[in-house]
């Protein structure tokens, strides 16, 4: 397998981790939250890297998760993409006009 097949099959994995995460996990909702996430991804990177039998094939597949919460981080906290933009309701969206009051004189007739 060429270097750049390799690259569009790993491409593929990523977009398929990301989708399952986001089947399991609701979207990330801040840059905090997101740090963690890709944090905790490297770290089990980390953890696959000192052992001393180091696996390959497990340390790709943390690789590819690591890559899909950065794609997250990318579109969910800096491009917003889960949120929809709902503006705040204004009291006048929801309530009748009021009428202005008349403040002119007004002659009474007949009993009170």
């Amino acid at each position: 397998m060429s270097a750049f097949s390799n690259a569009v099959e790993i491409t593929n994995q990523i977009r398929l981790e990301y989708i399952r995460a986001r089947t399991k996990h609701r979207p990330m909702v801040s840059a905090h939250e997101g740090y963690a996430v890709i944090k905790e991804e490297l770290d089990e990177l980390w953890d696959e890297v000192k052992t001393k039998k180091f696996d390959p094939e497990r340390a790709r597949v943390e690789c590819i998760q690591i890559a899909a919460m950065a794609l997250a981080f990318a579109n969910e906290v800096c491009d917003k993409a889960h949120l929809e933009v709902i503006s705040q309701p204004k009291p006048e969206d929801y309530a009748p006009p009021r009428e202005e009051p008349d403040y002119a004189p007004r002659r009474h007739f007949g009993a009170c």
